[in-house]
Parts: C-alpha cells; structure tokens; sequence
C-alpha cells in the first residue's frame, strides 16, 4: 500500500508539553501534509460478556472516548488556526500497541511522531516500551521527538550510514536513509551531513593477539587499511548525489559513542537512521543501534525501515480472517 501524505501523531494525554504535535506544526506546512492527532488507550474488559451489566460499561467507555476527543480538539484548534488541516480519533486497543500499529497500517502515513524522554534501558515505562516496539515493528518512518528540543530556521539533518553493513543492515537501507534525510533537508531548508562510524579497536585487538599471525601485527598499518576501505565505501556510497567534501564524515570510533559526540559538535536537529530486526530470537536487540544511541542523541531521531519492510506483529495484523 502506498503512503499518504500525512503525519500521525500519537498523543499522550498525560504529557503537558507535547512536544511531537509542536514537531508536527513545524512539519507540517514545510511538508504540506495534514496532520491526524490519536490518543489510544486501554480497552474496558467485560463489554459484552454475560452477567455484566452492559449498559454501565458501555457508558462508561463512550464517557472515556468523549474525554479524548475533547482534549485532541483543544489540541487542534492551533493547528487549524495556522491553516492546517487537522483530525482527531481516540482509538481503543488491548494490548494498546496492537491498536497503535494497525491504525498506522490503516492510516499508511508519510511519518509517525512521538515524543520521547531519556530513559534507562532496565527501567521501561509504558511509553518507552511504546518507543521500543515502534522502532522494531513499524513500517513508516518514526520521528522521535527529543522534548526540550527547539528546531532553528535551518536544521542540521544527519543521515547515519553503514555502507559495509557492519550493523548487519540490508544494502538497500543506507540509500533509504540518504533519501528520506536529503528529502527532509530540502523540505525545511536544512543541512544535510552524512556520518558513518567504524571501530577499529575490536578487529585490531583480535588480530594483534591472534597466535596464526606470522610476524606482530603493525597496528598502526592496519588501522589505516581499515580506514581507507571504510572510506571507499562511503565514497561510492554518496557518488553522484551531489554532497559537497564537506558534508560526509568518517568517524572512527565506536558508533553508540562517536555518533551522539558528533551531533552535539555539529548542532545536529534530526538523525536519520536505520533499525531493522529479522527474526524472533533477535527481538531482544531491538533497534539495534538506533536503541543504544536513543538515550544520549541531543536532537531527534527519524527511524526508517527497508524497503517493503514486515515484521512478525504487522503480518499478524494484516491477515485476512480465514486465511493462513
């Protein structure tokens, strides 16, 4: 199915300053994209089910369903005064993420944004849980809103590649990344930079202690081979798309690190990068290292997928009943 030119915002009700639906203001006209505002939320358990009065419950969750709508159209109200075209729906859902991910299956949007806080890997909330599952399972891009994050006239766009695949990423991902961060730049008369990290502390230690070596390894010589092969990689990477010397950096250092170094130095708005996850058993990866730089980013981080991306959760959802 192909995306529309939208942008979804999932709101949450308890965030006094969201940030992610001021995100989509500012996107929005440079975009020209509407804007549909959702909060979701729990389904009532028992609706429906014998020896439970029906009646009460049902009132009871069109009271809850009238509650959201309200508070979206204040929300919206704003937008609309900017000319924006702007809906509002509260969706219900149990689990409330299932519901999220076929509403943006439904809604096929250009790009789904959310607001996010730093939070530590071991101690999840519900929506850091939120933020886990939308950068492994879903289809569209996810821009993930840094609160406290104001966005200048001209925003620095970092596309983050790995033109050798170290990450274990497909091929086809770096040029998805350098198309949406080039596509957003022009959008909002941004910068682009492309950054790709290496390290070269793993590989030079294992092969300096390596007994099959016949002669000790000149660390240094290495060092500067693995340099000038990651940097043939990146420069056929970004052949012919027109990005002056300027704008590419290779970085040596360990990724997770060196990238959230880099975007501070730069002023850096938004990182463009890529997650992908293949299988059940690497479920406990999730995002790989868009995860592990989610915490220490100074800026937002935009999240794409390859192309014709599905996951396990998205085949579940998109099955015909009666099908296999």
């Amino acid at each position: 199915m192909e995306r529309r030119n939208r942008l979804l915002v999932l709101v949450d009700p308890g965030d006094e300053r969201h940030e992610a639906l001021e995100r989509a203001r500012w996107l929005a006209g440079r975009l020209e994209a509407p804007v549909d505002l959702r909060a979701y939320y729990q389904a009532v358990p028992g609706l429906g089910e014998p020896f439970i009065d029906s009646r009460v419950l049902e009132m009871a969750v069109d009271q809850m369903r009238r509650e959201k709508l309200e508070f979206l159209e204040e929300l919206a109200q704003p937008l609309r005064g900017d000319g924006l075209t702007v809906t509002t729906d509260a969706v219900a859902g149990s689990p409330v993420f299932e519901s999220i991910l076929a509403d943006i299956i439904r809604v096929q949007p250009r790009l789904v944004l959310k607001s996010t806080d730093h939070h530590a890997p071991l101690s999840r909330t519900w929506f850091s849980e939120t933020d886990w599952q939308l950068m492994r399972t879903c289809p569209v891009p996810v821009l993930m809103v840094r609160r406290e994050h104001e966005m200048p006239a001209s925003p620095v766009v970092v596309a983050a590649v790995d033109p050798l695949h170290e990450h274990d990423k497909p091929a086809a991902l770096d040029d998805s990344i350098l198309v949406t961060a080039a596509d957003l730049a022009r959008a909002t008369g941004g910068r682009l930079q492309v950054v790709h990290c290496y390290d070269v502390t793993p590989l030079v230690t294992g092969m300096s202690a390596s007994p099959m070596l016949p002669a000790p390894l000149q660390t240094e010589e290495l060092a500067e081979s693995l340099e000038a092969h990651h940097r043939r990689a990146l420069d056929d990477l970004v052949a012919g798309r027109g990005l002056p010397d300027e704008a590419v950096h290779l970085l040596e250092g360990a990724p997770r690190w060196r990238l959230p170094d880099f975007c501070d130095e730069a002023g850096a708005d938004i990182v463009v990068m890529g997650a992908v996850s293949r299988s059940a058993l690497e479920r406990v990866f999730i995002g790989g290292l868009a995860e592990k730089v989610l915490d220490r980013l100074p800026c937002d981080l935009l999240i794409v997928k390859p192309e014709g991306f599905v996951c396990p959760e998205i085949a579940e959802l998109t099955e015909e009943p009666g099908h296999p």
